[in-house]
């Protein structure tokens, strides 16, 4: 969800400066594991560990753009709720 929440920002910023939207690299160097996640985690590091480079990477347009579309709504809701609830 940082990422998409990232992309997003990325997409808003570039549209109010009139400019394309660039590329995007995220990398996380807090991870939160918890004990019963560890075999999804062991998971995780075998196929980083055995696939190849461009099978592990995610273009936004043609993997997340759709997929997280469906929350947009969802997303301009809390944002107007806030809004008012601060007075912005």
């Amino acid at each position: 969800m940082n990422a998409f929440a990232l992309i997003r920002l990325q997409e808003k910023v570039a549209a109010e400066l009139g400019v394309p939207v660039g590329s995007y690299s995220h990398r996380s160097n807090s991870m939160h594991a918890y004990e019963k996640n560890f075999g999804l985690i062991e998971g995780y590091v075998r196929k980083i560990n055995t696939e190849a480079e461009e099978d592990l990477l995610y273009d936004y347009e043609g993997f997340f753009k759709d997929m997280m579309a469906e929350y947009d709504p969802e997303i301009a809701d809390m944002v107007a709720q806030k809004r008012e609830q601060y007075g912005v």
